[in-house]
């Protein structure tokens, strides 16, 4: 087995009672947070802000090159999502979201308050906006809680739990968001 191969298997496996799973949901969340610059409502708002300046790259000519210098995600901590195995959740304030870099709604003017902080100094700036909204289908890949282990105790009323996304074994990201 080659270095690759073993790779793989080292990061793929079970941890903890958990299995690392990519995955297509589609969002339950209720879209009730509202966006303060274009008013578009959403379970989950992301904002990345960016610049942009022509690189010279000698015979190949200039190149366009953008780069992020700041993030920030608001919405409901828990994200419902739902699949054909179930529901699952997700904590939204620890998952990556990454998301297409030329897609989302281009702001002008208005920052959002997550992101001031993170600009100073800058001098061209633009931001986006994504909105996850209720009923999007996204793809999810990070570890899962193993489904069959997760069951309502005593403390629960014997109610089932949803299965989790687990944050604290390695990052969950939310790719795309698909058509």
């Amino acid at each position: 087995m080659g270095l690759k191969e073993r790779f793989k298997v080292l990061f793929r496996r079970p941890l903890d009672g958990a299995r690392y799973v990519s995955l297509e949901a589609r969002v339950v969340n209720p879209s009730t947070v509202t966006s303060p610059i274009t008013g578009f409502q959403a379970a989950l708002l992301l904002w990345v802000a960016q610049t942009e300046q022509m690189v010279d790259q000698g015979k190949g000519g200039p190149k366009l090159m953008i780069e992020e210098i700041g993030r920030a995600v608001r919405g409901s901590e828990t994200l419902v999502l739902s699949t054909d195995r179930g529901e699952l959740e997700l904590d939204a304030g620890r998952a990556k979201v990454l998301l297409d870099r030329d897609g989302g709604q281009l702001l002008s003017g208005q920052i959002p308050d997550e992101l001031t902080p993170m600009m100073s100094g800058a001098a061209s700036v633009y931001v986006r906006e994504w909105s996850v909204r209720k009923g999007d289908r996204v793809r999810v890949r990070g570890y899962l809680d193993d489904v069959e282990k997760v069951r309502g105790g005593y403390r629960d009323g014997g109610r089932a739990q949803r299965p989790r996304f687990r944050t604290d074994l390695s990052s969950v990201t939310i790719q795309d968001i698909l058509t």
